[in-house]
């Protein structure tokens, strides 16, 4: 025995803008209020909340300690062999006639 009421909903492209504030007055009541349009129709809506109890309060951190990374290890040099010259220029030779090599490191 009651009534009932059909009511078909429009799925169309909806435009349309939106506009809110919020506003804290203290620390335990704050007030927001909105505004929306679209091409059918428009709402308003207001809110006002109230915190109960004491509200905690964020701590303050000290600035984050920043500690540049540790030096890379130093690889060992290369070392590049090249003959040995005597003050003459002269190639310098051990006893069995061969070569004598010395090894220097490379310049970056």
């Amino acid at each position: 025995m009651g009534t009932s009421r059909t009511i078909d909903i429009e799925q169309e492209s909806e435009f349309g803008g939106y506009a809110g504030l919020s506003w804290r007055i203290n620390d335990n009541l704050a007030i927001s209020g909105e505004y929306q349009a679209t091409s059918d129709d428009e709402a308003i809506g207001i809110s006002l909340t109230c915190l109960l109890g004491p509200r905690p309060r964020p701590q303050r951190t000290r600035a984050a300690q920043i500690t540049p990374p540790p030096p890379a290890p130093r690889a060992k040099p290369s070392t590049q062999p090249r003959l040995l010259k005597d003050r003459d220029g002269e190639l310098v030779t051990d006893t069995q006639g061969g070569f004598v090599f010395v090894e220097e490191e490379e310049q970056p």
